[in-house]
């Protein structure tokens, strides 16, 4: 009777830990990140016009302790070659407006949207920034947060995807001198800071479902994206000193 209701003990903390994962999910074109569905985005790179979206959410292991107020975000993107195309480059022209970042859902997905339940919505930015010891990656570093004074929403659910934001990869100079639109890349979602109101904030730096997604098939390490190294709080800093 002592071994069963050991053996039953650990089933349910095995059962209650499967059930308590949490992580980072990223999807090309809808918010529910899957397996299948959303892992790579193609193009022929003929024109100049149309984009693609990616969407960044997050999944809590229960509901928050408090209410959140903001999320802090680092999303890696790591090209295949030795050097950062003129295409991938976002940091300088004619590629500084080939990227945009929002924080509303247009994903036909039902991926809890609370940015979208918060009185007035939510403000943010983003920034682009090259990574000198590893020539061939751009890094996006991004903020949203909601007015201290607004209404409190209801806090997030556990155990769902929770929208972050969407990333907008324009198809402007894919036409011209700026080559590297064809050239394959991989982008990792490395790390979500969950900032709360009345609590420490929650650091995912592991994934959900998946936490990358291709771009013209670039599985850079096969089968999945190499891992991003740590980011630090001063990532965090430098861009919300941007907007306050």
């Amino acid at each position: 009777m002592k071994k069963t209701l050991l053996l039953a003990a650990a089933m349910l903390s095995l059962v209650a830990g499967s059930a308590m994962a949490a992580g980072l999910d990223l999807s090309w074109d809808d918010c529910l990140a899957t397996t299948a569905g959303g892992l790579n985005k193609t193009s022929l790179c003929t024109s100049n016009s149309g984009s693609s979206n990616c969407y960044g959410t997050y999944v809590l292991a229960n509901n928050t302790p408090s209410n959140v107020v903001a999320n802090d975000m680092v999303m890696d993107i790591n090209t295949n070659g030795s050097t950062l195309p003129c295409w991938w480059n976002f940091t300088a022209a004619p590629r500084t407006t080939g990227i945009s970042v929002a924080f509303i859902t247009p994903c036909a997905s039902n991926a809890t949207d609370y940015w979208g339940s918060v009185t007035g919505g939510p403000f943010g930015g983003f920034a682009a920034q090259l990574y000198p010891s590893v020539p061939q990656r751009v890094r996006i570093v991004m903020t949203v947060a909601i007015d201290g004074n607004a209404p409190e929403a209801a806090p997030v659910p556990g155990g769902q995807e929770t929208y972050s934001y969407t990333f907008t990869l324009k198809n402007t100079n894919s036409v011209g001198t700026c080559t590297g639109c064809l050239t394959s890349a991989c982008l990792v979602l490395n790390r979500i800071n969950v900032d709360l109101s009345a609590n420490p904030p929650i650091e995912l730096t592991s994934q959900d479902a998946r936490n990358f997604v291709f771009w013209q098939g670039g599985a850079i390490n096969a089968p999945g994206c190499p891992l991003a190294v740590p980011t630090t709080n001063k990532t965090w800093g430098s861009v919300k000193a941007l907007y306050r």
